[in-house]
């Protein structure tokens, strides 16, 4: 990524920050919509698991300019997430979305 689209991917992201809640549950609602049987991994309320999210895609954000950390931190972020190894079909699934 260029400097300038970093610093609008940064701006951007400041504006989602008011409404994390409602984006993460966007986010689960349609990552559930693409695989149904994954709703079996996370408890009934996925408000504690929004706030991971959103914490997690707060780091992606900031490490943006460090793009060789980025990878990496967020596979983590997401393994500790689900507290398990994840398969490669849903780490293609999520990757992108992190």
């Amino acid at each position: 990524m260029t400097p300038k689209q970093v610093s609008l991917v940064q701006a951007s992201w400041q504006k989602v920050l008011p409404i994390a809640p409602q984006a993460a549950d966007i986010f689960y609602r349609t990552l559930f919509e693409m695989d149904p049987a994954l709703k079996t991994l996370f408890p009934s309320d996925i408000t504690e698991q929004g706030k991971k999210l959103m914490a997690m895609l707060d780091t992606a954000v900031e490490l943006l300019m460090n793009q060789t950390n980025l990878f990496q931190r967020c596979k983590n972020s997401v393994q500790d997430m689900f507290n398990m190894v994840l398969s490669p079909n849903i780490m293609t699934l999520l990757v992108p979305l992190c």
